[in-house]
């Protein structure tokens, strides 16, 4: 599908795959300090299985990894909101 063929309201998923090391890199670099980050049993209470990666991270590597695509050049790309995982009692993360 190419970027002009895309309706409004429609959607599509991908997959990121950021390592470890990565994720280190981000909480550095960001300096995020998040207990959920640093605790993994609390995070495994909350039900967080795996690692609990920001948000902000997910949304800083996807808009990198759009960059990279011809299609996107020369257009603007802005964040206007995000739902709550409801999985999660809402709560953003």
């Amino acid at each position: 599908m190419k970027f002009d063929e895309f309706k409004v309201g429609q959607s599509f998923k991908s997959k990121i795959l950021i390592n470890e090391e990565e994720f280190r890199q981000y909480l550095a670099f960001s300096k995020v300090k998040n207990i959920l980050h640093e605790n993994p049993k609390l995070a495994e209470k909350e039900g967080i299985k795996g690692t609990l990666l920001p948000g902000r991270a997910i949304l800083a590597r996807a808009e990198g990894e759009m960059t990279q695509l011809g299609v996107f050049s020369n257009n603007v790309m802005l964040l206007y909101g995000m739902d709550g995982d409801a999985k999660w009692i809402n709560r953003n993360t």
